[in-house]
């Protein structure tokens, strides 16, 4: 068998192999994170930003301060390389808050690994994502992001444990292309970013994040395969992370475009939000069977969130920042496609498989509610706080509460084209009166009372009134021991004239929405107000 010689001495030192059907699971880039100083990966820096130096998991590790990365130009395209892993280690401080990004391609589609107190990955413009459990303190972590957009599935890897999450959005277009910072007037192209999100949006954190070994390979590796590179066993050649060691062929390079190999997803859907969640090291990491004994994933608190800065707009949870809705589908995909007899059978087997989905929800959702009446409903405790604005800073504000209950619905009407009133679940009003010529609404189904916003995003319209336009929310299910895990449901209602959607905005650590504060104008004619932005009232979680 062959062997690979070549030492990687530099941060963005790489190896680059060209592709063909025989490696569909081949080593792209190798970074060993040695130094930020020279290699093929160029450290750019914004207001003194810094990228140290210090001991790492092997060897040197660079340690990023939220103002600095490495980019190297690189087109990362799912139209050339569908099925990517990406594999590092990382160590977070102790009070380590934010987004951090592991790998990137910047904005809209491509790939990012993404720590955010959780580990998430995201692929395509149209937010392909999931989060995973979080990982350890102050210590080294392996970590691990598989995803594949040809099947539409994805898989975390935290230390020893596995998450996966199949039947997402396959859409997606080329990466963003950027200007090269050091030369204005070269062409745009496409780059890799280790530690930042990209050239005009470097962190996003104020608090550090380190970062080893960096392996991005073009392939879904199976999970034994990602095991093997945590292991130190992986087949990648004589590097100054690894020994010598002969190359061998990897399981699964060749199979059919119908199946995936080594069992990356269940025949039938997994229950909750399609999660399938193995703790193979700390029973801490593991919440309890669900039915079928298929494990839930691992609960987190809404404590993950950044604080929020006065005015500020942040990624949301755990879901990476820009994302939009996820349309996350309703079967599992890379199985082999079922054939039917006639049009009308196949009709009717869909009719089925609905239904059985609807009575799955149905059981899930009472199920969750025996639980809630058993051991006492969560409920809003504690002071108010609040998230940043989305939308425009209105002349004045005001706020509409519901203090005892968590948020899950809001509704706006317009008065001649101009938003003037705010309802929350159907009771809470702000604004003005009757009478009203159009109303919209969002809300987090079908599990309204178990469920609660946590993030918002506003359209504007286009002219200069920037009035409210759209509405797009995302939240978290509230488990009986007021626990919280990120449930994918995004809820998005506009008119025709939004025009420009702005970042979302999340509740501070620990707390979830119970309100709104209202930003808006007044307008002279027919003595009404205009919202223009929104910002959330939350408060933390507890249970009675």
């Amino acid at each position: 068998m062959s062997k690979l010689r070549k030492h990687f001495t530099a941060a963005g030192a790489i190896l680059a192999i060209s592709l063909t059907p025989a490696h569909a699971q081949t080593l792209l880039l190798h970074f060993p994170m040695e130094s930020p100083d020279n290699g093929d990966a160029k450290l750019h820096t914004t207001d003194g930003g810094t990228a140290t130096g210090i001991p790492g998991k092997y060897g040197k590790a660079i340690q990023f301060d939220g103002k600095a990365l490495l980019a190297m130009p690189f087109t990362l395209d799912h139209a050339q390389y569908p099925q990517v892993t990406v594999t590092a280690w990382i160590k977070q401080p102790k009070d380590a808050r934010g987004t951090r990004h592991i790998v990137s391609t910047g904005a809209d589609a491509g790939y990012r690994l993404i720590f955010n107190g959780s580990l998430a990955v995201r692929a395509g413009p149209r937010g392909v994502s999931f989060s995973g459990p979080r990982p350890p303190h102050d210590e080294w972590v392996f970590v691990a992001g598989v995803v594949d957009m040809a099947e539409g599935w994805a898989r975390i890897h935290i230390a020893e444990g596995v998450s996966t999450m199949s039947g997402l959005d396959t859409t997606t277009t080329s990466p963003r292309v950027y200007p090269d910072p050091d030369n204005p007037d070269a062409e745009k192209q496409a780059y890799l970013f280790i530690g930042g999100k990209s050239h005009d949006v470097f962190g996003a954190t104020r608090r550090p994040l380190a970062i080893d070994d960096v392996r991005i390979y073009a392939g879904a590796l199976s999970e034994d395969q990602v095991a093997a590179i945590r292991d130190g066993g992986a087949m990648i050649g004589e590097t100054e992370k690894n020994s010598e060691v002969d190359i061998a062929s990897l399981p699964g390079d060749q199979y059919e475009s119908e199946e995936l190999p080594g069992d990356q997803y269940d025949s039938q859907p997994l229950p909750d939000d399609r999660y399938k969640f193995e703790a193979k090291t700390s029973e801490a990491r593991s919440v309890g069977a669900m039915p079928n004994e298929i494990e839930d994933p691992d609960f987190r608190t809404p404590g993950i969130a950044p604080d929020l800065d006065e005015g500020s707009e942040r990624p949301v949870g755990q879901v990476p920042d820009e994302i939009n809705n996820p349309e996350i589908g309703q079967l599992p995909t890379g199985a082999p496609k079922p054939q039917y007899d006639s049009p009308e059978a196949a009709e009717a087997a869909a009719r089925q498989r609905e239904e059985a989905a609807r009575e799955r929800e149905e059981a899930t959702a009472r199920d969750q509610q025996q639980a809630l009446e058993a051991n006492g409903k969560p409920r809003p405790v504690g002071e108010p706080k609040f998230s940043g604005l989305s939308g425009y800073e209105g002349a004045t504000t005001g706020m509409v509460d519901l203090k005892t209950d968590f948020l899950h619905r809001i509704e706006w009407w317009e008065r001649g084209d101009r938003p003037c009133r705010i309802v929350l679940n159907g009771e809470a009003n702000w604004g003005c009166g009757e009478p009203e010529s159009l109303s919209k609404s969002v809300g987090l189904y079908p599990y309204p009372d178990q469920a609660a916003v946590g993030s918002i995003e506003v359209c504007s319209s286009f002219n200069s009134n920037r009035r409210l336009k759209g509405i797009r929310i995302r939240g978290d299910r509230i488990n009986a021991d007021g626990s919280t895990v990120y449930w994918p449901n995004v809820q998005t209602e506009a008119l025709n004239n939004c025009k420009e959607w702005h970042n979302p905005v999340l509740c501070p650590s620990d707390t979830l929405a119970t309100g709104m504060i209202v930003h808006y104008n007044e307008s002279g004619i027919m003595d009404s107000r205009e919202i223009v932005g929104l910002q959330l009232v939350c408060r933390a979680i507890g249970v009675d």
